[in-house]
């Protein structure tokens, strides 16, 4: 499919699947075109949910990407993130943002709490953030 010269197109996180069980696909699409819609080349998906070992799985084909890319695709703010994350674009400076108010929140909610406890266990820091960027 032959876009026009002129109207943009992105790469995005077209949202799939069941109310309380998101799916992505991450496809090349107008970037005017609707919400809801489906994307004209799925180069990609993301499973939100973690699955037994805790992980959050991603895959992208990594050749289109870099396609869509070079023919002027732009990214948008959830493909930054998660691309970012991965390795292949520098991390967006949002994500450094909210990291550092998440660790301010719990070093308050801790500092909060060790005022009356003196001997407690170490925490397991957690690998997932509550919450992902996107």
């Amino acid at each position: 499919m032959v876009w026009p010269h002129k109207a943009g197109f992105g790469i995005k996180l077209v949202r799939m699947g069941c109310k309380n069980r998101p799916y992505y696909q991450i496809g090349a699409m107008p970037s005017r075109r609707r919400t809801g819609l489906l994307p004209d080349e799925v180069i990609g998906s993301l499973d939100p949910i973690p699955n037994e070992r805790n992980e959050i799985v991603a895959a992208v084909d990594l050749s289109r990407l870099s396609y869509w890319q070079g023919r002027g695709g732009r990214l948008s703010v959830g493909m930054e993130t998660l691309l970012g994350l991965a390795g292949w674009t520098p991390v967006p400076p949002h994500v450094y943002l909210k990291a550092k108010e998440e660790r301010d929140k719990e070093a308050t909610a801790k500092s909060r709490e060790g005022e009356g406890k003196e001997d407690e266990e170490p925490q397991v820091e957690r690998v997932l953030p509550k919450k992902l960027p996107f």
